[in-house]
């Protein structure tokens, strides 16, 4: 059905349009049978155009020399353009037959049009003037009649034969549909008029009416170009048929004249934008590019004319706008039903009924069809059926918006509802997130202020000369004090580079006993104070592994702190087992173990399963979660196996090459050069004696730089061992000075370079290698860790220089 109404509508629309734009000759008399007989007596005009100063039938007889044309002329009245400026003279034979009674038969006629000027109308029997009327519409006797229509009557003899003659001066085109017939029947038809006029009116405001409640609704421009399309529709009829000029005071023939260009040329303009909006025209190329700016171009031309009072043009204009739009219209629908808009479908029977009234609205004019009620009205009954086709379009369209619109609210609400879900549960997050937070805070400031009263504490004593309390007791103290709270800040600082994404691993050869023997340190106080035992299974031979050292320190740190802390007086254990490629260790304790639950809270940031006032055990609750993010980080596997009251065991596996104990290229000293001679960066007074003291001890040489720039000039000047370089200096840093050393070249080049800083943030460790350093020490420096590393690089420190102090730690 649609492929067939797609192929039928171009040809349709071309038969309309050759329709309108034809005409075909009629006859020419009017014979009166009876007074029962109602006759349009239109079509069987004779036209005379004058000029008018000719006002009467004598003046008319006077000018005999002029043309009568008849309706078989394709120019007749209804095509021309009167507008006052000329007198349209019309002529009608009419025929009376012969009866027996010979009764003088009466007759009414009635011109239906309601935008006359002046109407004057002459009954004529052999050139002779018989009887004479004359009506102008100035001249009103009631507000709301309809003084527009003219009546006359008229008596004929039987057997006689009579002329006519009607001068018309117009507002409008000439068209001058007059009936004929008994006083009854033209009252009848005047009704009948009159009532099709007010059903015609009430169905299209009430449409105007519904439309408008749809456009104040959905806001769609497709509706409120219909709400205009209508209300012009409605404004042209009723200027047209007199309303307009029966509620106003006597007006203007040129707004007379202009409220009808306006309404009739804007019907087009607001039907062309509908079409287009309501069925999505996107005027891209092709056949309706062209057509559619044809119409907006004609439009204008058109308008332009009606401005500049060219009545003849403005017509001519629209009698090609009309048809043109009508195959726009018609094919625009036929396409869009292919497309499979449904709502196309009313579209297109709207806009074909209105087509065929428009189409025989203009044969009637053309003479191609005779004058009734329905010629007469086909127009105005098209524009109604196509009202309701439209309006029918319409709300099919509004109720799917409706529905789309309850689809949307329903999967909106739904989502609404799944977001005030996802909200409350985010909240609740949030709040236990929060809650989280500060209890870590509370538990971070306990732990570090902890160990700080304890130092605190022991050098109040210390200096007190009423206390009791001796040097070793204080060195103690302090020692477990210091340690305590350099665990924790580590803790801290790699929880949160692992928790960025900052953290990295920077690997190096290192001695594996050495880094066990210095694992040990931290608890060597801790061991000593309670009934514990940390049991190390060792390699039997030397062994050096490559990875970044610092951070598998801290695996094994803290996962020795924490079997210590939770084991209470029971045994510890560490076994190690290690391949070319790989290496596994195992921590053994045998205290009370941890519970499912617990071991998956160990992955989060702070797991601490009692952060009440009343726990037992101290820390932070993130050792852990540190070796979950750090072996990780190194590309291993970390596995708990516990029970309660049955102990835990933690196995770690991390893909780290081994081998066994090399050489390490250092610099070789002979015994004929000079002594070692160790340079000290640093720009703090503090930390630098603190350095140089412990240096001393190992018998060495030292010298003191304060800042990078100094460094560089000291070390271009003199050779020296080894160069201790703090990282954060003015006027030079100590990655710029390590650079800088670098780039000296000679032996200077390949002086061993340790970085010394307070910042243990990964990155500062990549730059610190990156700018030419060979090793990292964090801040604060334990005395044995500082000696190792000085061992490391300067083997030829004397052994005798090895004494007690370098197991102290601080």
């Amino acid at each position: 059905m649609k492929k067939l109404m797609f192929s039928l509508m171009p040809k349709l629309s071309l038969l309309l349009l050759l329709l309108i734009l034809a005409s075909s000759p009629i006859r020419a008399s009017v014979v009166l049978l009876d007074q029962h007989q109602e006759i349009y007596v239109e079509p069987f005009f004779s036209t005379l155009t004058t000029p008018l100063e000719v006002q009467n039938f004598e003046q008319l007889m006077a000018r005999s020399y002029l043309p009568w044309q008849s309706d078989r002329d394709p120019r007749r009245a209804g095509r021309r353009a009167g507008f006052s400026q000329e007198a349209q003279w019309y002529r009608l034979t009419l025929e009376a037959p012969q009866t027996q009674s010979l009764q003088v038969l009466r007759w009414q006629a009635i011109v239906d049009h309601a935008l006359l000027r002046r109407l004057d109308a002459y009954l004529v029997q052999d050139g002779e003037e018989l009887q004479s009327w004359s009506w102008q519409v100035k001249e009103r006797d009631q507000q709301f009649s309809f003084s527009g229509r003219p009546t006359f009557d008229f008596s004929l003899q039987p057997g006689e034969r009579y002329d006519l003659y009607v001068r018309i001066e117009s507002n409008f085109s000439l068209f001058m549909p007059m009936t004929i017939g008994s006083s009854t029947d033209v009252a009848k038809y005047l009704l009948n008029k009159l009532t099709f006029l007010n059903i015609f009116y009430g169905v299209m405001l009430g449409l105007l009416i519904y439309s408008l409640v749809i456009a104040i609704n959905i806001r769609s421009k497709a509706t409120f170009f219909y709400s205009f399309y209508l209300a012009l529709i409605l404004g042209y009829n009723l200027q047209i048929n007199g309303f307009i000029r029966g509620w106003t005071a006597p007006i203007a023939d040129s707004f007379d004249r202009m409220l009808v260009y306006l309404c009739s040329l804007g019907v087009f303009v607001a039907a062309l934008f509908f079409c287009r909006s309501f069925l999505n025209i996107q005027h891209r190329s092709g056949f309706f590019y062209w057509l559619y700016h044809l119409l907006v171009l004609l439009m204008l031309l058109t308008a332009a004319a009606a401005i500049a009072g060219e009545n003849a043009l403005f017509i001519l204009g629209m009698q090609f706008i009309s048809p043109l739009f009508f195959v726009y219209a018609l094919t625009a629908g036929a396409i869009s039903i292919r497309q499979g808009n449904r709502y196309a479908i009313l579209f297109e029977v709207g806009w074909l009924a209105m087509a065929m009234g428009t189409t025989i609205h203009q044969l009637l004019l053309s003479g191609l069809l005779p004058t009734n009620f329905v010629t007469q009205e086909a127009m105005r009954l098209g524009a109604m059926v196509e009202a309701f086709m439209l309006s029918w379009a319409l709300a099919l369209r509004f109720k799917s918006i409706e529905q789309d619109s309850k689809r949307i609210e329903e999967r909106y609400r739904g989502q609404l509802e799944t977001a005030n879900l996802q909200l409350t549960e985010a909240l609740r997050i949030e709040n236990k997130n929060n809650q989280l937070k500060d209890d870590f805070i509370r538990v971070v400031g306990h732990e570090l202020r902890t160990p700080v009263n304890t130092l605190v504490q022991s050098f109040d004593l210390l200096v007190s000369p009423h206390q009791d309390y001796q040097t070793h007791d204080f060195e103690r103290d302090s020692s477990m004090a210091l340690s305590r709270l350099y665990h924790h800040v580590e803790n801290l600082v790699l929880a949160s580079e692992l928790d960025s994404g900052r953290a990295f691993c920077a690997h190096h050869w290192f001695d594996l006993n050495e880094f066990l023997q210095a694992v040990q340190l931290p608890f060597k106080d801790v061991l000593g104070s309670q009934q514990q035992r940390l049991d190390l299974q060792l390699p039997d031979k030397g062994v050096e592994l490559f990875t970044d050292s610092s951070k598998l320190e801290r695996i094994v740190h803290n996962l020795l702190d924490n079997a210590l802390k939770f084991s209470g007086e029971h045994q510890v254990r560490l076994e190690m087992n290690l391949s070319p490629a790989q290496v596994n260790f195992v921590v053994l304790d045998t205290g009370p173990g941890m519970s499912e639950l617990q071991i998956r809270r160990a992955h989060e940031f702070m797991s601490q399963s009692d952060q009440s006032m009343l726990r037992k055990n101290e820390g932070l609750g993130i050792g852990l979660s540190v070796c979950f993010g750090l072996v990780k980080l190194m590309s291993g596997q970390i596995h708990i196996q516990s029970e309660p009251t049955r102990g835990t065991k933690v196995q770690v596996s991390l893909p780290i090459q081994s081998r066994e104990r090399v050489m390490d290229f250092r610099p070789v000293y002979n015994e004929a050069e000079d002594s070692i001679k160790i340079l000290v960066v640093e720009d703090n007074i503090l930390n630098a004696k603190l350095l140089l003291s412990i240096i001393r001890t190992l018998k060495v040489e030292v010298a003191l730089a304060a800042n990078g720039q100094q460094a560089l000039d000291m070390v271009a000047e003199e050779h020296y061992s080894l160069v201790l370089m703090d990282i954060q200096m003015p006027i030079m840093d100590g990655f710029t000075a390590a650079k800088k050393i670098r780039e000296l070249g000679s032996m200077q080049a390949t002086v061993p370079i340790i970085a010394v800083s307070a910042n243990n943030a990964s990155s500062d460790q990549r730059q610190a290698i990156q700018s030419g350093m060979n090793d990292f020490l964090s801040k604060p420096i334990s005395p044995s860790i500082l000696k190792q590393k000085l061992r490391r690089y300067l083997p030829q420190i004397p052994p005798e220089a090895n004494n007690a102090e370098d197991a102290d730690p601080a």
